[in-house]
């Protein structure tokens, strides 16, 4: 799961299966897809809204990449760490 587009356009080109990603601002979800279709990124899903949206579907993530804010950062480590496949998150 990348949270914006550079993040999750790479993870896709370096391999991951499936890539979600999520944004608050619905013109930034318009353009995570439309900039796939030219970069040939068939494997990732967008959705709009915020963290509390991974657990629409009840996904559970081996990577969980993130540039956002500080404090919204911090206020969504629960919510990250609740999606990881083995329960274990690593900021760096």
């Amino acid at each position: 799961m990348a949270v914006n587009w550079y993040f999750r356009y790479y993870s896709s080109k370096l391999g991951a299966s499936d890539v979600i990603g999520y944004d608050t601002d619905e013109w930034s979800v318009i353009n995570s897809e439309h900039n796939a279709q030219p970069n040939k990124v068939t494997n990732m899903e967008v959705l709009h809204g915020d963290s509390n949206i991974l657990f629409a579907r009840m996904w559970l993530f081996d990577v969980v990449i993130a540039n956002i804010n500080r404090n919204i950062l911090l206020a969504d480590i629960p919510h990250f760490v609740n999606v990881m496949a083995g329960k274990h998150l690593r900021l760096y």
